[in-house]
């Protein structure tokens, strides 16, 4: 009976402490710092132990996220999409926060990115859930992004890695890949009112859905894209991706919005006679009421 009940005591710690790891794995954790791996080859476990079994291999080089130290021998981490475990004598000393770059995708349904690493300092914007981000840094726990032309933070916990050490080249990457995505919709009826495929749209609401598509949020008037979207950029500095604007017959106000592709040329909903065109800033009626550009990525 004694060597029973024995053994269901250390049947019971044996499942506690497993249950620990495993919540212990799963919170949610901040970055502490990026590092490379300094072996020709290198197991990551699921535990922190060599009695565990290989999620996957490293080789020499390959960026690690740290996420902490387990104990003073293991370092859990994420790399290749997923998470484990390796033995810190195998690991160079932490990088540059400068010097690390990849790409993440938003796990929060809505994430602020705010001016700088904590959440005591100012929102510069929001992204949705799935959105890809460009990571440029990391900084006491967040990573530095790239956003609608400025650098923000972004808790950590709330990226998940996608590919380390290929961040975009450029915001404009992205840019380029919003104007493929609105190309798509080039014929598409115009609907006053419409902000979707189904309902049809109208100029605001077609870049509004076009930026939704992407896990960024913008306004869904023309008037407010224009006053409290993005950042300012002249007719000179344009890339794909940014926001035109216009108004009619001379007037102070916002008539209509486009999304410039690139080219001198623009791709927007314009009228329930021809839908969604692509047509020339340089026609007449679109150098005489031009009013500004914003950019969003």
């Amino acid at each position: 009976m004694k060597k029973l009940r024995k053994l269901l005591i250390i049947s019971v710690i044996t499942i506690a402490i497993s249950l620990a790891m495993a919540i212990s794995a799963s919170a949610d954790q901040l970055v502490e710092g990026a590092a490379t791996v300094s072996v020709p080859a290198l197991n990551m476990r699921s535990g922190p132990d060599t009695t565990y079994s290989v999620n996957t291999r490293l080789y020499e080089n390959d960026v690690i996220v740290i996420l902490n130290r387990s104990n003073g021998e293991w370092y859990y981490i994420h790399a290749q999409g997923i998470t484990g475990y390796v033995s810190t004598q195998f690991i160079t000393t932490l990088q540059a926060y400068e010097e690390f770059a990849a790409r993440g995708r938003i796990s929060g349904s809505v994430v602020n990115i705010r001016s700088g690493p904590s959440t005591s300092t100012s929102v510069i914007g929001r992204r949705h859930e799935n959105a890809i981000m460009n990571i440029v840094g990391i900084s006491d726990g967040w990573f530095r992004v790239r956003h609608a032309g400025q650098l923000g933070y972004v808790r950590s916990d709330l990226i998940d890695i996608t590919d380390i050490g290929e961040a975009l080249e450029s915001d404009n990457e992205l840019g380029q890949q919003i104007v493929d995505f609105a190309l798509g919709y080039l014929g598409w009826r115009y609907v006053f009112g419409g902000a979707s495929p189904a309902t049809g749209f109208d100029c605001s609401g077609f870049v509004q859905y076009i930026f939704r598509s992407f896990g960024i949020s913008i306004t869904r008037t023309a008037t407010t894209q224009f006053n409290n979207d993005g950042i300012p950029v002249s007719r000179d500095e344009l890339q794909p991706g940014d926001l035109v604007f216009f108004s009619n017959n001379g007037a102070r106000g916002i008539s209509h919005v486009a999304l410039y592709i690139g080219n001198c040329e623009m791709i927007h909903a314009s009228n329930a006679r021809v839908g969604v065109v692509i047509t020339s800033l340089n026609s007449p009626q679109r150098i005489n009421g031009w009013r500004g550009g914003r950019r969003i990525v």
